[in-house]
C-alpha cells in the first residue's frame, strides 16, 4: 500500500508539473496570437526579440514553479530515507533476545544474540498446562552475546520484555520452538497472543549468578 501511495503521489507531481508547463506556455502564446492572428508573421528583428521577452518571462515563471515543486518532492525524499536510516540503524543496534532449548534435556537458555545491551529484562515462564504465566524473574541488564540458564523444566511457554538504550520497548515470546519477536509499540490489545504478552506475574524474583 505504501508503494503504491507513493507511486499515484509521484504520478500526481510529474501531472501537476505537466500542467504548470503547459499552462505557461501555451496560454501566452494563445493570448498573443488573439491580439495580432490578422498581422502577418513580422520580419523585423526587434519584434521578434519584444516576443523573445514577452514569452521569456512565462517561461522562467514555469520553470521557477518547477523547481519548487521538484525542491519539496527532493527534501521529501532526504526526510523519508534519513527516517529509514534511523530505522535501520536502531534495528541493526539493538538488543535481540532469543530462548534455546537444549537438545537431550528440558533445560532453557536466554541469550542475547543482537548487537546491543538489553535493560529492564523481565521474564515471565508458563510451567503449567493451563499456559498462564507463573514464574517471574528480573535480570537488570543483559550484554550482547551473553547467555545463562533460566529453568531446567519443561515449559509451556515462555516470554521477556526488555528496553534498549534509547528505551523502546520489546517482546520475545517463545511457544514450542516458534520464537516472536515484537516491538511494544505494536502490540494490539485485541490480538490474543499480543493480549498475553501484556499479562504479568504476581511475583518477579531477582536472578542472580
Amino acid at each position: 500500500m505504501k508503494k503504491l501511495a507513493r507511486f499515484i503521489d509521484e504520478k500526481q507531481t510529474y501531472i501537476t508539473m505537466a500542467f504548470i508547463l503547459i499552462l505557461f506556455l501555451i496560454v501566452p502564446i494563445l493570448v498573443y496570437s488573439s491580439h495580432f492572428y490578422e498581422k502577418d508573421l513580422s520580419k523585423s528583428l526587434s519584434d521578434w526579440a519584444n516576443f523573445s521577452v514577452y514569452f521569456g518571462l512565462f517561461v522562467s515563471i514555469a520553470n521557477l514553479f518547477v523547481f519548487i515543486i521538484l525542491t519539496f518532492k527532493i527534501n521529501e525524499f532526504n526526510d523519508r530515507n534519513n527516517s529509514k536510516n534511523q530505522q535501520l540503524q536502531i534495528s541493526l543496534n539493538r538488543p535481540v533476545i532469543s530462548f534455546r532449548r537444549n537438545e537431550g534435556n528440558s533445560e532453557y537458555q536466554i541469550e542475547n544474540i543482537g548487537n546491543a545491551v538489553a535493560l529492564n529484562v523481565k521474564l515471565k515462564l508458563s510451567t503449567n498446562k493451563q499456559g498462564n504465566w507463573n514464574v517471574g524473574y528480573i535480570l537488570h541488564s543483559f550484554k550482547k552475546d551473553y547467555n545463562r540458564t533460566i529453568i531446567d523444566k519443561p515449559l509451556n511457554s515462555i516470554c521477556a520484555t526488555y528496553d534498549d538504550v534509547f528505551g523502546n520497548t520489546y517482546y520475545s515470546y517463545m511457544k514450542g520452538d516458534y520464537l516472536t519477536i515484537i516491538e511494544a509499540s505494536k502490540l494490539d490489545e485485541k490480538n490474543q497472543l499480543h493480549k498475553k504478552l501484556l499479562e504479568d506475574v504476581n511475583n518477579y524474583k531477582i536472578m542472580t549468578g
